[in-house]
């Protein structure tokens, strides 16, 4: 035999919640607010228990937001072994929908029930929910401290193209962040290097750098690569000719 539930829907709020308890189909057996805070939340569960048990039914609580208003109520739950459903607002408007009714916390509250009575264990727990949100926030935070480190070191990369090619890079490599951009550097870290290439020369050096293509895009490939190399050394022309420091590799 399938055990009943017994589905404990709760609308948080900063002073009081407000909880409604419905047996299948949709019998209300409970319906009030509880104070937020540490002891209200025991005694609401202990007369929860008792309907529990007065309808042979097993508890399943549902919360919307289980992280700001209720998260101390939730947690509260769980440390006495009850299971919290994070119930999708979308859900919960589609039952207020339902019910044709003005919105207001019994409303809410009854609706959050509904759901939980409806889709029960197809919902995520709320320690789930929870580990899968600091999940996100943590790669979030991951992602931005990445890309604050990218644009660092493409700072510094400019500057140092900045000493070493002056502005004449920007002419051919306005952006960086291309990977054979990065590899022209790294192969020609100072205008001197680029002595004595011709055009011709340079563009294989480019095709190697940008992968190499073959057939017609080979071809269109190849003229970009001709027209890149000669702007380039154009713009390096005067730099070629200057002495290396003394920091030359």
């Amino acid at each position: 035999m399938v055990q009943r539930i017994l589905a404990v829907g709760i609308d948080p709020a900063k002073r009081a919640h407000h909880a409604v308890a419905v047996l299948y189909p949709d019998r209300v057996v409970l319906d009030e607010a509880i104070p937020n805070e540490p002891s209200a939340f025991s005694r609401f569960d202990d007369k929860v228990a008792h309907l529990a048990r007065q309808y042979r039914a097993r508890i399943v609580y549902g919360v919307e937001d289980h992280r700001r208003y209720s998260q101390a109520l939730v947690e509260a739950l769980q440390a006495r072994g009850r299971t919290v459903r994070v119930v999708n607002p979308l859900w919960t408007h589609r039952q207020k929908d339902f019910y044709g009714q003005d919105k207001d916390d019994r409303v809410d509250a009854r609706a959050i029930a509904a759901v939980v009575l409806r889709r029960g264990d197809t919902l995520p727990d709320a320690t789930e929910a929870s580990r899968l949100v600091t999940s996100i926030r943590e790669t979030a935070r991951m992602l931005q401290d990445l890309a604050r480190q990218r644009t660092r070191a493409l700072n510094r990369l400019h500057r140092q193209l900045s000493d070493t090619y002056l502005p004449a890079y920007e002419t051919f490599f306005g952006k960086l962040g291309r990977p054979w951009a990065l590899r022209f550097f790294a192969r020609f870290p100072l205008p001197q290097m680029l002595r004595g290439f011709t055009p011709e020369a340079l563009a294989e050096v480019l095709e190697e750098l940008a992968g190499g293509k073959t057939g017609p895009v080979r071809r269109h490939r190849r003229r970009e690569q001709l027209q890149q190399a000669a702007k380039i050394l154009t713009a390096t022309a005067e730099l070629q000719s200057r002495p290396c420091s003394t920091l030359t590799p």
